[in-house]
């Protein structure tokens, strides 16, 4: 429309070539060159499989597949560029049996692992290093993408066959818990000049592990106020009831408070009130002064 300007903005991943998987595979024995299976398959950053066909395998030693349990490298380019990957061919007729057992994150092994589920989720406290995977195999080739930033911190592990064909993959995703509430601090609002029958705001501030700060509302705290000698408050929604003179201390507490989180004391001194004063009206949590001059009680 006339007059009218739109701006987009496209948030564009870059994706790169992470690794190629390990092109292993057992062939019978006689199998030629030419017949060998000319696919491979690279593992990009974000986690994701791309095939690639190479123009054909040049063997390192090509009798070595004319006998049972000879094995070659061998090297060959891939279709439409020069790029060159290597693989390994092992002649056999005999079979052979593969299984997997287990995952491992870190030195633990996965629990509730099944073989045919292939989607994990892993929780970790916020300041967690993310661990290392892998899996417990017999018979198969084992390639792992560690978690990192460029793929969302999920792993992936894959499985491939004698044949050097991929038969399974796992994927483990990682995810970080929110930050743990480390500390609760009680702030005063004129804390330094605290005299009995003043009426003083109170703050309560939540720190957590990342850094970040945040109030809490009267509702979610547990105010718990102790003095030695005499001195007395109330806390009344967000403000404290200043009573009696003396040395009072607050220590902020909230429920299902865990061992993470210190809960910080505030002293607060309260001064006496020198001014004269008499009740003219009470009710059930607030007391109303007046302030008078002497003469006035005469």
């Amino acid at each position: 429309m006339e007059g009218l300007e739109a701006k987009a903005e496209a948030l564009v991943k870059v994706v790169a070539l992470d690794k190629w998987l390990p092109k292993v595979a057992t062939v019978p024995v006689g199998t030629a060159a030419e017949d060998l299976d000319k696919t491979v398959t690279a593992v990009l950053s974000d986690g994701n499989l791309v095939d690639a066909d190479v123009v054909s395998w040049t063997l390192k030693d090509p009798d070595a597949l004319t006998k049972e349990g000879g094995r070659t490298e061998a090297t060959g380019k891939l279709v439409g560029n020069d790029y060159e990957v290597t693989a390994t061919f092992i002649a056999s007729d005999q079979e052979t049996e593969s299984t997997v057992t287990g995952l491992t994150v870190g030195d633990k092994t996965l629990e509730n692992f099944e073989p045919g589920k292939t989607y994990y989720r892993v929780s970790l406290p916020y300041t967690a290093k993310i661990p290392s995977v892998g899996a417990q195999t017999t018979g198969y080739q084992v390639t792992v993408q560690q978690a990192s930033a460029a793929n969302d911190y999920q792993a992936s592990v894959f499985l491939s066959d004698q044949k050097g064909d991929l038969v399974q993959t796992y994927l483990i995703q990682f995810v970080k818990e929110a930050p743990a509430l480390t500390r609760l601090e009680v702030s005063v609002e004129g804390k330094e000049n605290a005299t009995e029958d003043q009426v003083l705001p109170y703050h309560v501030i939540g720190h957590y592990e990342d850094g970040s700060q945040t109030e809490f509302s009267a509702s979610d705290i547990h105010l718990e106020a102790k003095s030695a000698d005499g001195g007395h408050l109330e806390v009344n929604g967000q403000n404290l009831l200043l009573y009696k003179k003396g040395s009072v201390t607050l220590t902020p507490r909230i429920d299902n408070q865990t061992d993470k989180t210190q809960s910080v004391a505030t002293e607060l001194v309260i001064k006496e009130n020198t001014v004269d004063k008499k009740i003219v009206k009470a009710s059930s949590s607030v007391y109303l002064y007046r302030y008078q001059s002497a003469t006035e009680f005469a």
